[in-house]
């Protein structure tokens, strides 16, 4: 069995990801994430784990994809352990500045890892169908999410509007295409 491997498997049950997601412990006392996936997700989560392996070659602060593979329950991706709290309980010590400061340096992350380079498509859905799955995805996450903001209805709400008329695509907003894609087809970058 794919599990006995491992010395120890402790469930994860905080994100939004329908994966199920344990901590595990190697014979030599090293963490790992490990990620189990239904089988029919195979081929994205497979795309999924090549996006971090480009991703992390980049030197971008992150786990650092390690193996993936099939096993009894599905597909499985296993990455380093980094350890941690969750980011609702890390801010609320921290003053407005801090937490500023950190916005500012994962926007800086983001950026590069929007350098990536892409993997070939393999999936035949259109941006559109997977982009609406995904924001519909998103904000039913948020919705149900214990943890709200102010305004967060309110962003909703107007994303919803900006999304049924178009103008996310057209004002270039269009998840997945990378930069050097957008200055070919014309959109601003």
């Amino acid at each position: 069995m794919f599990m006995e491997r491992f010395v120890s498997a402790v469930p994860i049950a905080a994100g939004w990801s329908a994966d199920r997601k344990f901590c595990v412990t190697d014979t030599d006392g090293t963490k790992y994430l490990l990620r189990i996936s239904s089988p029919e997700k195979e081929a994205y989560k497979r795309l999924e784990f090549q996006m971090m392996e480009s991703v992390a070659a980049l030197g971008i602060p992150m786990s650092r994809p390690v193996e993936f593979g099939v096993c009894e329950e599905g597909v499985y991706s296993l990455q380093s352990w980094i350890d941690g709290m969750d980011l609702s309980e890390a801010l609320k010590p921290m003053g407005a500045e801090t937490r500023y400061e950190y916005g500012v340096e994962s926007g800086r992350i983001l950026r590069r890892i929007q350098e990536a380079p892409v993997p070939p498509e393999e999936n035949e859905e259109s941006w559109d169908d997977y982009y609406n799955r995904k924001i519909d995805r998103r904000i039913s996450a948020a919705v149900e999410c214990p943890v709200k903001f102010r305004g967060q209805n309110r962003r909703i709400l107007r994303r919803e509007e900006l999304r049924a008329a178009g103008i996310l695509e057209a004002a270039g907003v269009l998840p997945g295409i990378h930069r050097d894609q957008q200055s070919e087809l014309g959109m601003p970058v």
